[in-house]
């Protein structure tokens, strides 16, 4: 385990210092605790509801959530790069390359950024490049796992007016670019965050699976409904609330940014959670308009993580985004943002996967508590009062997959239900435990990029079987590229 540096070790020591001093400060009243722990819940809970019907409360606020109508294609008068961050991917980098190319704006330039040394993903690549005057490939050697890395080495070679942002899975709506154009007319945006979808609602077996075999791998994947859940929730209208308080820890792709900004913040920073440490440097350094867009057939979908622990899995990805938001916090730039709410704001998100945490432990520990302390009646229904905003929730989770289900296409069937009221405590557990584990990894001074695998889950053919095309039919473009 690598040394400890001395910032770590006082954080450690600041952590059991604390944690000791409460408890034995609280050791002769447990009911005040208790309590405490319960009110802190209720807060919590009642704010994730209020941000989870924001962008639903009227039809007007679903209407003004959208992309306006897209602009003609000979009107189109703005560049766009669109970066494609990949390692590791050959089973989904060629299809995503191939969707980019056929986006039907006339200015695209599809910068994909590769490791040298990854020979099959380049090799996909490069099929799937082969004929299109609008793919670069940009092939590196970086001394770690980074994928701020790849995105800086791409963007010295992008030329468009705007910078987009994709992953290596990702299936983009072909005109999406023409609608972004339409809403930076219409705002002026020098940011625009669309919309992301995790699409799939379980675990694809494997080609002529036993009946047992496809019951256990769908049992394995009970998580992924609450994964895809979370981000319809996110995207479609805690996102909106955010923007309107003036702090957006922004996304990891279908993000657009002015290229003279990233130019100026000598590109993203090189954090584990990239995206909102960007978000971050625009809102405290820079006067920027941010503009945030969701409609489900202009949202970019994706896959849910094939497993839950493991390698490339879940747990491992939030992980990572505990370690990411831990450092942008205790950087403390968002410190300087301008109003009281805009740095609560900024607080609370960055302190998220800890407050998950905390609920996700004390609320059966409260639950026990009203149970089996002998206490007034006043006190164990204050205990209980943090289910109340959670009940709701979770009635909110069951509308909102039967809504999913009908955007996007897919079948909700009754076990995802059963899933989301079942699994909803289950879930939070996983959620707390790998937030425990990025700041024991934080606190270690691990710092090595723990990457999420992809296997094209939320692609009707399974990736792993599609057969690559070798030439893409090729599409007139504003700035021809080197397709290396």
């Amino acid at each position: 385990m690598p040394a400890l540096s001395s910032g770590n070790r006082l954080v450690r020591r600041i952590v059991y210092g604390c944690a000791g001093v409460g408890i034995v400060a609280v050791w002769p009243s447990w009911l005040t605790l208790f309590a405490a722990f319960s009110t802190f819940m209720l807060v919590t809970s009642a704010l994730e509801l209020r941000w989870r019907i924001f962008g639903w409360r009227t039809p007007q606020a679903r209407a003004e959530m959208a992309f306006p109508a897209a602009v003609a294609r000979d009107r189109a008068r703005r560049s766009f790069s669109l970066i494609v961050p990949a390692l590791d991917e050959p089973h989904v980098i060629g299809d995503t390359i191939r969707t980019l190319v056929r986006q039907t704006h006339p200015r695209v330039q599809v910068v994909v950024s590769l490791v040298e040394g990854d020979e099959a993903t380049v090799r996909q690549a490069r099929l799937a490049a082969a004929g299109s005057p609008r793919v670069e490939l940009v092939v590196r050697r970086y001394a770690e796992r980074s994928k701020p890395m790849q995105l800086n080495a791409a963007l010295g070679v992008c030329t468009g007016d705007y910078v987009g942002v994709f992953d290596a899975e990702d299936d983009v709506a072909v005109d999406l670019l023409l609608h972004v154009e339409a809403l930076i007319d219409e705002t002026g945006a020098d940011v625009i965050q669309g919309g992301v979808q995790l699409v799939n609602l379980d675990l694809r077996p494997p080609p002529g699976a036993s009946v047992w075999r496809r019951l256990v791998t769908r049992l394995r994947g009970w998580y992924c409904v609450h994964n895809a859940m979370e981000y319809f929730f996110w995207f479609s209208s805690r996102m909106f609330y955010q923007v309107r308080q003036g702090f957006v820890p922004l996304g990891g792709n279908t993000v657009f940014v002015r290229r003279e900004l990233l130019t100026e913040l000598d590109g993203w920073p090189l954090n584990l959670t990239e995206d909102c440490a960007l978000g971050v440097a625009l809102s405290v350094d820079h006067d920027v308009t941010v503009v945030a867009a969701y409609e489900p057939r202009l949202a970019t979908r994706e896959e849910t993580p094939a497993r839950l622990f493991g390698p490339g899995s879940l747990d491992r990805q939030r992980r990572r985004w505990t370690q990411g938001f831990l450092s942008v916090l205790l950087q403390g730039s968002w410190r300087r943002l301008p109003g009281v709410r805009q740095r609560l704001m900024a607080l609370y998100i960055l302190a998220m996967p800890f407050i998950q945490a905390v609920n996700g432990v004390m609320l059966p520990a409260c639950v026990a508590a009203a149970i089996l302390l002998n206490a007034p009646v006043g006190w164990v229904l204050w205990m209980f009062t943090p289910f109340i905003p959670i009940a709701i929730t979770t009635s909110l989770q069951l509308v909102g997959l039967r809504e999913f289900a009908g955007q996007y296409g897919r079948t909700a069937a009754p076990r995802h239900y059963v899933s989301l009221v079942l699994g909803a405590f289950p879930y939070q557990l996983v959620l707390a435990w790998s937030a425990v584990m990025g700041l024991r990894r934080h606190l270690a001074g691990q710092a090595g990029w723990l990457k999420t695998s992809h296997d094209g889950l939320h692609r009707r053919t399974p990736a792993r079987r599609r057969v690559p095309m070798v030439r893409p039919e090729p599409v007139p473009a504003g700035r021809p590229g080197a397709a290396e």
